[in-house]
């Protein structure tokens, strides 16, 4: 059996608390929550005191938790590395696994790295509404509530992110929605979103940071699955006409392969230098193509040409269009969709390897069946290039002394 999370925010985005709210509606239990709250005063200067309300509310018609955070705070603004240390503490506290932890420093990462875009600072950021003890128990609470429901290692999915739009006021004055540091997290991640379809602020950076430090992969659609549990968390505001709640499933996926739709790009050239080629490739990698292929071809005329053949996700193909137009000149691309079949069971490892008496990081991806057993270990070529700079050893000796310690590692485990 396969375990997964799916989180839909297609509809009416994600914030920190409706992200918390929806977990603790799938395990029916708010107790943890109380509890980081009761002992956050210990760790964060200048929180007076938090109460913590659990109650049923209804967004259009549908009925939904929310857990609301009420704070009495003496200071109106703090650090990123204060409320990262107090995040720390309180995983100690509360006996968080190793992953959790890492899950946690990885939020506050991405939100200081979004920060430092936007406002161009190499000091300390400091934060000004995400600078609330809430955004601590957001966080740390998602992580608790996650590791409650044993939901820390299975395959955690979500759907495009909802933003809203419009105008609203915060601390630099008045923007449109999504926010800079929404937009920006975005961005950095390569998350697909979703304009509308209300005329007001749907996602925040805390969720959206949490969403993508969490989730394996974006999908257009829920994957094949039996749904066992189902949490809805309320968001502040009641919309007319619109349900205000983020919906999260828990189920088991029906195969250890999973199909997904995709696209392909096609187009062909004639004219262009292999630089050109070869910058194009990692501008459509970078830009989120699945993969990319350049394939000699006879032209027209019996001129030598290329078939350049991007795969994509649907919701990125018309972006991938536009680089392949303007940097190749192109005249056309052919666009089809299909699908393809996969291994769900995928996971990335950090191991050391040691180089000369010193031990390097290391990435290595992991490929399982249904029944948990390997089908394909690989380490990242860019860790082992990394590597070989540094030591000035050969990069297929690196290679062979990779591949030695995978075989002791995992051999055993290999199908």
């Amino acid at each position: 059996m396969t375990r997964c999370l799916v989180v839909d925010p297609q509809t009416s985005g994600i914030s920190g608390d409706m992200f918390l709210s929806a977990l603790v509606d799938l395990a029916d239990d708010v107790s943890h929550i109380v509890e980081i709250a009761r002992v956050l005063p210990k760790y964060l200067n200048g929180v007076e005191s938090i109460e913590v309300t659990d109650q049923t509310v209804t967004r259009s018609g549908i009925k939904a938790r929310r857990v609301e955070i009420r704070l009495k705070e003496k200071v109106s603004e703090r650090s990123l590395n204060e409320l990262l240390a107090a995040s720390l503490k309180l995983a100690d506290y509360m006996g968080l696994k190793e992953n959790l932890i890492n899950f946690i420093t990885k939020v506050f990462s991405t939100l200081e790295a979004a920060e430092r875009k936007i406002h161009g600072d190499e000091r300390e950021v400091h934060l000004h509404e995400l600078g609330s003890a809430d955004t601590v128990i957001d966080v740390v609470g998602s992580a608790i509530m996650l590791q409650v429901l044993n939901l820390d290692s299975t395959i955690k999915y979500s759907m495009p992110i909802a933003v809203g739009g419009g105008l609203m006021r915060f601390s630099h004055g008045t923007i449109s929605a999504p926010s800079y540091a929404t937009l920006e997290i975005l961005r950095m991640k390569k998350a697909p979103m979703l304009g509308g379809p209300v005329s007001y602020e749907l996602s925040t950076p805390t969720g959206v940071a949490i969403l993508v430090s969490l989730v394996d992969e974006f999908v257009e659609f829920l994957p094949p699955m039996k749904p066992y549990r189902v949490g809805y968390g309320g968001g502040a505001r009641d919309i007319p006409g619109h349900p205000n709640v983020l919906r999260i499933v828990e189920g088991e996926l029906l195969s250890h392969l999973t199909q997904e739709y995709i696209v392909v790009l096609e187009t062909n050239v004639d004219d262009v230098t292999g630089e050109a080629i070869g910058y194009v490739v990692d501008k459509l990698m970078r830009e989120g193509a699945l993969d990319v292929s350049v394939i000699p071809a006879l032209g027209k005329k019996g001129r030598p040409a290329y078939i350049v053949k991007v795969l994509c996700p649907v919701i990125n193909y018309e972006r991938l269009c536009k680089v392949l137009l303007r940097d190749l000149g192109t005249l056309g691309v052919r666009i089809s969709r299909t699908s393809r079949i996969r291994f769900i069971k995928r996971e990335v490892r950090t191991i050391d390897l040691e180089v000369n008496g010193i031990a390097y990081p290391l990435r290595v991806k992991i490929v399982r069946d249904d029944e948990g057993r390997i089908v394909r270990i690989k380490p990242e070529h860019d860790d082992i290039v990394k590597i070989a700079k540094e030591t000035s050893k050969p990069l297929l000796s690196l290679y062979y002394q990779v591949s030695k310690k995978l075989l002791e590692e995992w051999g055993h485990e290999l199908y």
